[in-house]
């Protein structure tokens, strides 16, 4: 069975430990005691077979139709619906959205004219400006990415969204397994799916939190894979770590804002 992710957690677990003594007559005595210590536990995604692709994009199809049967709209029945109604924003957001997008476009197009001198020839006012770029740039892409999230939201009652929840569902309960001394073994046990989503319903309410977190990594981590699709170790890690990194990032910027915000106020009043 290939991989396409592995991860680790420690649990703390009572086992046995053993120790040795030596008498004085020369014998050695075993003696053995509970204790508790951070066990590391494997765990990994599988990698999708062929069949499996061909089960959850039949899946999607069911949900999809059964959402629309429902009540649901489609995205393409909310839009036009939307653009009826003369958009998903007011003036005042489409202002909005329009002066980040070309505040942001002049950021870059300004940064790549000093991208496009090399290193060694670049200016001191030159370098000093694209730190001041790096700095401006990342709240204005917040802004952006938070107005699109807005919208985004929109469409999220729509048929497809939920087809798209339930077979993210489908793939996480399918490629999530254990590794134990090299034993493969599905995570949320083995048998056809309705069986699978018991054992997910049991770990939710259930009391053991280290099930839970693992449960919860692997939303997180099929989350990412069914975007993005990456096909290595490697390149799922990559994409773990710029989100993080963005996340951080807008933490920072966050935090840094408000102290931004006194200094400059403070700077008026002198």
């Amino acid at each position: 069975m290939k991989r396409i992710y592995e991860f680790e957690a420690n649990k703390e677990e009572t086992v046995k430990e053993e120790s040795v003594e030596k008498k004085k007559d020369g014998t050695e005595v075993t003696t053995s005691k509970d204790v508790k210590k951070e066990v590391p536990h494997k765990f990994f995604l599988r990698r999708p077979t062929r069949a499996m692709t061909d089960e959850a994009e039949l899946y999607y199809g069911v949900k999809l139709a059964e959402g629309i049967k429902a009540g649901l709209l489609t995205r393409a029945l909310l839009e036009k619906r939307f653009e009826n109604d003369g958009g998903t924003r007011s003036n005042e957001e489409n202002k909005q959205y329009k002066e980040v997008v070309e505040k942001l476009q002049a950021f870059h197009k300004e940064q790549s004219k000093i991208l496009e001198v090399d290193e060694k020839k670049r200016t001191a006012a030159q370098k000093k400006r694209l730190e001041e770029l790096e700095k401006e740039i990342k709240p204005t892409r917040r802004d952006l990415r938070d107005l699109q999230l807005v919208e985004d939201s929109l469409y999220e009652e729509t048929a497809e969204s939920r087809a798209r929840n339930k077979v993210i569902l489908w793939w996480m309960l399918h490629l999530a397994y254990e590794d134990t001394d090299g034993q493969a073994a599905p995570f949320f046990g083995e048998g056809e799916f309705e069986k699978k989503l018991e054992k997910y319903d049991e770990i939710d309410e259930g009391e053991d939190f280290f099930e839970l977190a693992i449960a919860r990594r692997f939303a997180y981590y099929v989350s990412f894979w069914f975007v993005g699709r990456p096909n290595t170790q490697e390149e799922f890690q990559s994409m773990i770590d710029m989100a993080l990194k963005l996340d951080e990032d807008e933490q920072l910027a966050s935090t840094q804002e408000p102290e931004e915000g006194k200094k400059a106020e403070a700077k008026k009043k002198s």
